[in-house]
């Protein structure tokens, strides 16, 4: 199939209010009629755009259930270490809640639009990775370079066109940025990934960004970023209630910790000499490689995040058509399958567990409310979910490879802000080629089919 492209042009374009994306933690008190109709239309696409503002509904259910339990309307286990989860370390939850780029960078694309150039255009036109404020405080394309396109019906690819500097939890990495924003309209799947072209043809592209959504059924829904893991379960209702109105029965969350994962599969290193003594300089040279890039693996997944390899879509789906217990209880594993977390939530049948790490005592702590009603077997039973003894907060220290390279060491704190350089990988110079875009075709509305 034909591909269609678009160049960017490096113009000031306005911030239009109505197509700002939802904040993860917003409210619906406030809308219009006519923004009710836009965000219940958009809620109810069958393409990428409706995937995403499922996955914002589906976040604000879950943010409203912590903080009604944390508000006074749920009893404090007086039994915990600390009987308080503060303030700060609320918001901490909330402000890195859901709170990966690709969300807001990838959310605009869908198969509503009526033509390709209404779609790309309006990237431009709200505040995201793509975008930079000009002398005049106007939105410019940050990228000159860039390209937008449209492989297929929910099928998208940007490339920034342009080598710069990638900071990940004290690594440095130079390359081209390229975006994947795919959508399987059957399942409602979603997916992106922001992976970095050092320019090094023996290095795979590295994986620095991350978002899967995966509508298990109607009441169950998975959700991944780079640094977080989530599984919602909804309580039954009438197949057409608005998700927003949807109450939560379950949730179980993780976020890492920024230091090195305890499930990040390193590179294995390949003899070097062969059964009859054979020297093999492929191996060795391969071997020496990755040595020298320890937080990289051969599938480009980083060491201090999630990758393409830890994909909720590689768990086994139901034949059935709805969640089975096997397969949520597969899901719920995967949430709090890594040990190096910062923090980690469970909740169930009205009790509430906040596990999180303490970097001044260096330890975990761990919070519970609970309703009234709820029975010493429910509350331990939540509790039991997520055991602290398990838990590694600085994580695993990365193989050496070989020629004794161990490699970064584990940053504390998972922070934000820019690291220091660890290493810098060669840059990229070639920018994609560009021709003209066709006209985008129209997808079906309708809320989509169960998986």
């Amino acid at each position: 199939m034909k591909k269609a492209y678009i160049a960017v042009p490096v113009i000031a374009v306005l911030i239009i209010a109505v197509f700002a994306v939802l904040s993860a933690a917003g409210g619906r008190g406030g809308r219009s009629a006519a923004g009710d109709d836009t965000a219940t239309k958009e809620l109810r696409q069958n393409d990428y755009r409706g995937g995403i503002m499922r996955t914002q509904a589906v976040g604000r259910l879950v943010l409203s259930s912590v903080e009604d339990m944390k508000s006074g309307n749920a009893e404090i286990r007086t039994e915990s270490p600390n009987t308080y989860w503060d303030s700060e370390g609320w918001q901490d939850f909330v402000m890195n809640f859901m709170s990966t780029p690709l969300i807001t960078d990838t959310s605009l694309f869908n198969e509503e639009e009526t033509d390709w150039q209404t779609v790309t255009s309006r990237i431009f036109e709200v505040e995201n990775s793509f975008t930079k404020t000009d002398g005049s405080g106007s939105l410019v394309s940050r990228y000159p370079s860039m390209t937008i396109t449209r492989n297929e019906k929910d099928d998208y690819t940007i490339l920034s066109g342009q080598t710069e500097k990638w900071a990940a939890d004290g690594v440095t990495l130079s390359g081209s940025g390229e975006w994947t924003i795919l959508y399987d309209c059957d399942k409602d799947w979603c997916k992106a990934l922001l992976t970095v072209d050092t320019g090094d043809g023996r290095l795979p592209g590295v994986t620095l960004r991350l978002f899967e959504y995966r509508r298990l059924d109607e009441d169950h829904y998975a959700i991944q970023t780079e640094t977080e893991r989530l599984l919602v379960v909804l309580a039954p209702a009438e197949a057409d209630t608005d998700i927003r109105e949807r109450t939560v029965s379950e949730f179980y969350y993780s976020r890492l910790s920024g230091n090195a994962r305890s499930t990040f599969k390193a590179y294995e290193l390949l003899p070097e000499t062969g059964e009859w003594g054979t020297y093999s300089e492929d191996a060795a040279e391969k071997n020496a490689l990755y040595a020298s890039y320890p937080f990289l693996n051969e599938n480009g997944d980083f060491f201090s995040r999630y990758g393409k390899s830890d994909s909720v879509f590689l768990i086994n789906p139901d034949e059935s058509g709805r969640a089975s217990e096997a397969l949520i209880g597969k899901i719920k594993d995967w949430v709090f399958e890594d040990a190096s977390l910062r923090q980690a939530f469970a909740y169930r049948d009205g009790v509430l567990c906040v596990t999180t790490y303490n970097k001044l005592s260096e330890r975990y702590e761990r919070f519970t409310f609970y309703r009234e009603g709820a029975s010493e077997g429910d509350i331990r039973a939540v509790e039991d979910i997520v055991r602290t003894d398990g838990l590694n907060f600085d994580g695993t220290v990365l193989p050496s490879g070989s020629g004794g390279n161990a490699g970064p060491e584990p940053v504390p704190g998972g922070q934000t802000e820019e690291p220091p350089a660890v290493t810098e990988v060669p840059a990229v110079t070639e920018s994609p080629a560009v021709t003209e875009a066709p006209a985008v075709t129209k997808a079906p509305a309708g809320m989509p089919p169960e998986g």
